[in-house]
């Protein structure tokens, strides 16, 4: 090959004549040659002159792109003297070449050479060139060209300019109000590529160049004035590109900037819609600070998703327009506060444009929507929608549906008797965005619902699920939904499904037989999946492991091992089968071994990292759509994931099967030090997680499989070995503090304060005792939103703001670890809370994020009820604050909490200072009750509230009525959970004042009767539930209760229900 570096002119211009020939054969030689050629330095005298001096403008252009392939590394192989003569070819070559491409090809070879000169100050002549050349005494083009010139040397080497931002400072103001418009339009674009680097410059440039913002926003008035379209399109890149910078460029005059983009705005003009991302992502205290301004951009982008769409855009490859502004509705609405000011402005939107919009916001308004979703949307607006004629319009409607299931769990169940329905018709569709979207509406309304809400739609939805999944025209997408939504069903009917498990299952086996394509292989990945689902939702019923299940073990394992889709070996290591795995790990010793072996090797393996000593940089520049560019290294996502998947299914083994993989705990551990830290996010959290199932399942392993009952408070119990114990506090703990306050995910920094709270949970307060002091500091650094993930290594001075989704993310978990910690360290949570109390408290103030505010309170309620000591340490700053600020913020959520809270403060707190503020309390907890329209929590938290009241205070109220209006409340249908308070208040009643109860006790009776049989809808704790049976068994040594009793058992339909209940009483 090496002949092929030094090429004669006759060589070379054959070369080039046959890449130029469409001769195929030809153009694979000369590419070969010419591939070795360009290596060498001794390319760039001929291709240079060529470029100079050639009067073919093919010869010309290929010329240029040849000599750029290796310009950077040939450059500096040149003596200086032949240095200088091509920087001064190029230059002069630049000025005089005729055809436009050539000359970008030209400026882009200057702006390559400028990179290794400029920095060190070797090219001046460059300066004096562009200055020169750019001068007012010079002709239109020429000024021209210079300007072009300049812009391509920004575009290639901006970071090398960073000496000369001040220098060209004076040239672009004087040139931004020249009268000759074409060299304000070169200067715009000279400065979208100077923009592209502008996080390299100062504050005090910064500020210099801040003042080109009013020229260039007359420019944009001007041509917009004159309809040219083109030009206003380069001043909004400009600013796009500004408003991605941290620095505050832009803050005096971003709301007239967006102004102009709103009128802007056309369903083609995609850089305005880059402008408004930036914007939305960047700059949020703009749009959160002016609702006029918001309101317009919402009104614009939503002219644009009501646009129709033409034939040109639905069979285009890339997303249409219109997608694309829903896409940014989504994340304008994720990202900004004043949530409740948003879904004003959008409610008017969507009643004029419609169900995209409002499937759109549903995400990031998720809050606003639940309370309107009675009344207006699932009982006015959706109807509507499912009932036009007009095709678009019920697909919106359905695809706001599926929105709707995602986000607005478990509300949107109590609407199962509108919506399913309507998806099992859509199953008949031949639009495969309507049943595709009917399904994904189907699987997750499958997963949330109860037993009993799932049983009477099963006859009729489980064979369209299967006719669906065997037509030959249903699409791929469509068939994997169609085999999840049969593993959701299965989830939620329990031992209903088994009617339908033969059929089911015969389906299965049928998918894993079909020829393996890359579509059939993710169908097949799923059906193992269900396959699992059926292993765990049917682990007692030894026939059905024994006739399905453990035939599957050869098959499962060979895919494992052998298969090569990473989906499909995913899905083997799935948690659903380690259920079957403890059942059968004794039987299939062996495999059990290999299979732990090899999700072993799996996760230690360093495969999918490649590292590329070439690439200096960082870029995304790959071979595959599965790979990343990570500076040198070059990762493959799919092995990433399958190594994530791996470590995973360790923590799911050790829980499983705790004594079968005690000794494989030590070298998981090992592999866990290792990966705690890795670079690729999925892996950091899959690695948290196996923290925290391993930790709980070397507890079981140590334990029989049954874990120790948690001794609460300090001095704490250690029931774990000694050695074991002293490695979580001193390594585990410390990993664990460290990733929250470090890790730049702010999942992983969320992930672990849940798993800290999981294992406190589980295994008391032996786990934090002795990191008590790191772990309040990393709480006050949370609350004063000082860790990583949350910004706290940005620019105090920029104005980034911090996402509030990240922030809520990581608070609503820390304000479920305070009150954990409270109630298992008891008084020893003191000192900590009496540290962290101050920066929780900061909270409570009006003008906090509404989802700060919310989070606070329900930790505070909780403390209250944990530990009741603290009460008297924080009452003059929380109560206050209850009964004198919330109720003016009016935000029914908050309302909800505040009503726990004063509901936990008046059963805990101290007895003079609660009668005292009896009367106040009382009056709030009414007016939470009465504005509670659309909220049903907060009504129902209030009432619990009376009743937690009454069992201390009983004069506080009028009994009689007060009583009357509570049963009128009973069962609570949204926080089910304080159905117990209510039964609490009855049962206390009952016995200190009977005469008052006893005319209404077979409503009592019906309401202690409902929350046995529907134990798990209630979610009574172990202790709850002992109290109510005992209640029930007391009632039935009366004659006259026991016959009402015996009356309500018999007439439960269930009769899986009816034996349970009947079990509890016996």
């Amino acid at each position: 090959m090496a002949e092929f570096s030094n090429l004669t002119q006759e060589q070379l211009f054959q070369m080039l004549t046959f890449v130029l020939s469409g001769d195929n054969e030809k153009i694979k030689e000369a590419t070969r040659v010419l591939k070795v050629y360009t290596k060498s330095v001794n390319c760039v005298g001929p291709l240079a002159l060529i470029i100079s001096q050639n009067e073919n403008q093919s010869f010309r252009h290929l010329a240029g792109v040849l000599l750029k392939r290796n310009m950077a590394t040939n450059y500096d192989k040149l003596d200086a003297t032949a240095q200088t003569q091509l920087k001064q070819l190029l230059l002069e070559r630049f000025f005089s070449e005729p055809v436009n491409p050539i000359r970008t090809s030209i400026g882009s070879l200057i702006g390559t050479i400028a990179i290794q000169t400029l920095g060190e100050n070797k090219w001046p002549e460059l300066f004096q060139v562009l200055q020169n050349q750019t001068a007012k005494n010079q002709d239109i083009v020429t000024r021209q060209r210079g300007l072009m010139l300049l812009a391509l040397i920004f575009d290639y080497s901006g970071d090398s300019l960073k000496p000369f931002y001040s220098v060209f400072y004076p040239f672009f103001i004087e040139n931004l109000q020249d009268s000759d418009k074409q060299i304000r339009v070169q200067t715009v674009k000279c400065l979208i590529s100077l923009f592209d680097n502008i996080e390299h410059m100062n504050k005090q440039e910064a500020q210099q160049y801040k003042t080109l913002v009013e020229p260039i926003l007359r420019f944009v008035d001007q041509c917009i004035k004159e309809g040219d379209e083109d030009n206003a399109y380069h001043c909004f890149d400009a600013f796009g590109y500004l408003a991605e910078s941290k620095l505050t460029i832009l803050d005096t005059h971003l709301g007239m900037i967006v102004e102009y983009a709103a009128t802007f705005v056309e369903p083609q003009n995609e850089c305005v819609l880059d402008l408004i991302d930036n914007v939305v992502e960047y700059h949020k205290k703009v749009l959160n600070k002016n609702p006029t301004l918001l309101k317009q951009l919402i009104e614009c982008l939503s002219l644009v998703v009501a646009q129709p769409y033409t034939e040109e855009e639905l069979t285009q490859d890339e997303e249409p327009l219109q997608d694309v502004t829903l896409w940014l509705l989504e994340t304008l609405v994720i990202g900004l506060g004043k949530k409740k000011t948003l879904f004003g402005l959008f409610l008017e939107t969507i009643i004029k444009l419609g169900f995209l919009i409002l499937a759109a916001i549903t995400e990031g308004l998720q809050d606003q929507i639940r309370r309107q979703l009675q009344n207006p949307i699932m009982n006015v607006i959706i109807p509507k929608g499912l009932k036009d004629e007009r095709t678009a319009v019920r697909g919106a409607a359905i695809k706001c549906l599926s929105y709707f299931s995602e986000w607005l769990c478990p509300e949107i169940l109590t609407y199962d008797q509108i919506v399913i329905p309507e998806m099992i018709n859509c199953l008949k569709s031949t639009d495969h965005k309507i049943y595709e979207k009917a399904l994904l509406t189907i699987d997750i309304f499958a997963e949330n619902m109860e037993s009993e809400k799932i049983l009477p739609y099963m006859q009729t939805l489980l064979p369209s699920l299967v006719q669906l999944f065997l037509q030959q025209t249903t699409t791929f997408i469509a068939r994997r939904h169609c085999l999840s939504s049969i593993g959701s069903i299965i989830v939620s009917s329990k031992e209903a499904f088994a009617t339908y498990l033969k059929d089911v299952s015969e389906l299965l086996l049928q998918v894993l037989k079909e020829k393996d394509t890359p579509e059939i292989m993710s169908i097949k990945s799923e059906a193992i999946q269900v396959f699992g689902t059926i292993a765990e939702s049917f682990k007692s019923n030894l026939e059905v492991q024994n006739q399905l299940i453990t035939p599957l073990a050869p098959q499962i394992f060979e895919l494992l091992t052998k298969h090569e889709d990473f989906e499909i070996r995913e899905a083997c290591l799935a948690h659903s089968f380690i259920i079957w795995l403890q059942l059968k790990a004794m039987k299939f010793a062996p495999i059990f071994t290999q299979i732990i072996s090899y999700t072993m090797k799996l996760a230690e393996s360093k495969e999918g990292i490649s590292y590329d000593k070439e690439k200096k940089e960082f870029s995304l520049d790959t071979e595959s759509e599965d790979e990343n560019q990570q500076g040198p290294m070059r990762v493959k996502v799919t092995q990433m994931d399958e190594k994530a998947a791996a470590i995973h299914a360790l923590g799911q083994f050790a829980l499983s099967v705790p004594q079968q993989f005690g000794q494989y705990f030590k070298p998981t551990f090992d592999i866990l030090d290792e990966t705690v830290d890795f670079f690729y996010d999925n892996i950091r959290m899959q690695t948290l997680q196996c923290y925290r199932d391993l930790i709980e399942g070397y507890a079981l392993f140590r334990h029989n499989g049954v874990l120790p009952k948690v001794q609460q408070g300090l001095p704490a119990i250690e029931n774990l070995d000694a050695e074991f114990l002293t490695f979580l506090q001193t390594d585990v703990m410390q990993k664990l503090i460290r990733v929250i306050a470090e890790d730049e995910s702010y999942e992983c920094a969320a992930l672990a304060i849940d798993v800290i709270d999981h294992l406190t949970k589980k295994l008391g307060p032996q786990i934090v005792y002795k990191n008590l002091d790191d772990l309040a500091k990393v709480i006050t650094l949370v609350l004063n939103k000082k860790i990583k993930c949350l910004g706290a290594d940005l620019d105090s001075e920029g104005e980034e703001e911090n996402d509030s989704d990240m922030n809520l993310n990581v608070l609503e978990n820390l304000t479920d670890l305070i009150p954990t910690l409270a109630k298992n360290l008891k008084n020893g949570f003191v000192l900590m809370f009496r540290e962290i109390f101050p920066h929780l408290a900061t909270n409570l103030h009006k003008d906090k994020e509404i989802d700060d505010i919310i989070c606070t309170i329900g930790c505070l309620a909780q403390i209250f009820e944990y530990e009741s000591s603290l009460i008297v340490e924080c009452q003059q700053v929380v109560l206050p604050f209850l009964l004198n600020t919330v109720l003016a913020i009016g935000d029914q959520e908050l309302n909800r909490n505040a009503a726990y809270a004063l509901a936990t403060y008046c059963e805990f707190g101290p007895q003079n200072d609660v009668a005292s503020a009896l009367p106040q309390i009382i009056q709030t907890l009414t007016n939470i009750f009465t504005t509670a329209t659309t909220y049903r929590e907060a009504a129902e938290n209030a009432t619990a509230a009376v009743c937690r009241i009454l069992i201390r205070f009983p004069q506080a109220l009028p009994l009689e009525t007060t009583l009357d209006h509570i049963l009128a409340q009973l069962p609570f249908k949204g926080d089910v959970e304080e159905n117990f308070t209510g039964l609490r208040f009855l049962v206390n009643l009952g016995n200190t004042i009977p005469d008052l109860v006893t005319p209404r006790m077979e409503q009592v009776i019906k309401l202690l009767l409902d929350s046995l049989i529907q134990k798990e809808h209630y979610k009574l704790k172990e202790e709850q539930l002992n109290f109510v049976v005992t209640t029930v068994k007391g009632l039935i040594q009366n004659q006259q209760y026991k016959a009402i009793i015996e009356n309500i058992i018999l007439n439960v339909q269930d009769q899986g229900q009816k034996n349970k209940v009947i079990a509890l009483l016996q």
